[in-house]
Order: structure tokens, then C-alpha cells, then sequence
């Protein structure tokens, strides 16, 4: 019996191990094949929508604060940048009408946080504004990395598309340099997760 029957059968039999699982929406099976290693194995994932991705990926940028500035000038919910507010279709007569709006809080250490009125940048175009980012990410910026990727180990790491769009909160080019390093390249911002821990945060996690 040659390798190929043999991975056909093993095939069928992971189909009916996983089957009382396809009828969950949440915990499936996604099987992975390694041409290289000429490996067959399974990858436990949880299936969540984007509406849930961006609930997460929220929590991390700003704890879900629709009014929140980062030190860096990052603002809002998801911690929109200047460059992608323009590529978003502000202008630069518009962003700094924002930024003209913030303003500073000591809490308790005399600690400083940021924040500004949102009435400029309002929650729903927060919200269009990461349907749009992610969007742009998953069919321009990222497609061919996505195609290629998704389903690899990488450093360790099992690749995802929710995984790629969570870290490319930090920049798809960033994202581009992990994965064409095998690992090697690992973008760490001053505070916060590298890349390969924002990939690993969602190794176990994938989009419907």
C-alpha cells in the first residue's frame, strides 16, 4: 500500500473522529497537511465571527474605550493611527481637528491618561473604520499571506487568519516580516505584544 492510500485512510478516519464536532458552531477540527514533513494532523480551533474578533481585538487596543489616545497618538476603540485615518478618507485638516481635542487626565501615581471628544471621531465610524482596516488587510494587504499561511506552524506558532488580522493591528508589514523569516523577524512594540504573541493569542481561534 503506497503513502498516498495510506494518508487517504487516515483522512477518513480523522472525518469520523471529528464528526459529532461539525454539528457545534463553536469547536471544530481543522486538519493540516505538511507536504514537507509528509505529516497529517489535527488542529483544535474555536470558530468565531468578526464581530467577535473586533470585540477582542478592542480589549487589547483600548479596553474596549471608544475615547481613549495612546501615548503614541494612536486613538479611539482600535487605536487608529494618522496615516490609516487618512487612507480611511479623513483629512489632514479633519485628524487634527481631533487631535486639537485632546485632552489629558491624572490618575492616581500621577500617572497621565489621554483622551478626546469623540464627536469628530464618533463610536460608528470607529466601528466602520476596523470593518474597513480589516477588510483592506484580509483582501489587499495580507491576501497572498493569508493564502499561504494560514494553516502553518511557524516558530512554534499555528497560523490563523484571526491571528494575522489581530496582529496586523501592528502594521501588516510587520506581520509580512514574521512570516517570511520563519519567525525570525519578531516586531515587539515598547508596550504591548510582538507579533508572535499576538498570532499565538489566537493560534486555537479562526474566522466562519
Amino acid at each position: 500500500m503506497n503513502k498516498k492510500t495510506n494518508y487517504f485512510k487516515v483522512f477518513g478516519l480523522l472525518i469520523l473522529i471529528a464528526a459529532p464536532n461539525f454539528a457545534s458552531n463553536t469547536f471544530r477540527f481543522q486538519t493540516t497537511f505538511d507536504p514537507n514533513k509528509h505529516n497529517l494532523y489535527l488542529q483544535e480551533v474555536d470558530f468565531i465571527s468578526k464581530k467577535h474578533l473586533f470585540t477582542y481585538i478592542a480589549s487589547i487596543e483600548s479596553k474596549g474605550e471608544y475615547n481613549v489616545v495612546s501615548n503614541q497618538s494612536m486613538l479611539g476603540k482600535y487605536q487608529a493611527s494618522k496615516s490609516s485615518l487618512r487612507e480611511f478618507g479623513y483629512t489632514d485638516n479633519q485628524i487634527d481637528s481631533i487631535y486639537k481635542t485632546v485632552y489629558e487626565v491624572t490618575i492616581s501615581g500621577n500617572k497621565k491618561r489621554y483622551f478626546f471628544d469623540t464627536e469628530l471621531f464618533p463610536p460608528s465610524e470607529q466601528e466602520r473604520f476596523i470593518r474597513w482596516y480589516t477588510n483592506r488587510m484580509e483582501r489587499v494587504l495580507l491576501k497572498y499571506h493569508i493564502d499561504e499561511y494560514v494553516g502553518r506552524t511557524i516558530d512554534g506558532v499555528y497560523i490563523t487568519k484571526a491571528g494575522l488580522l489581530n496582529a496586523s493591528m501592528l502594521g501588516h508589514t510587520h506581520v509580512i516580516r514574521f512570516l517570511e523569516s520563519n519567525g525570525a523577524i519578531n516586531y515587539s512594540p515598547k508596550r504591548g505584544y510582538s507579533v508572535k504573541e499576538r498570532l499565538q493569542q489566537l493560534e486555537n481561534t479562526e474566522l466562519h
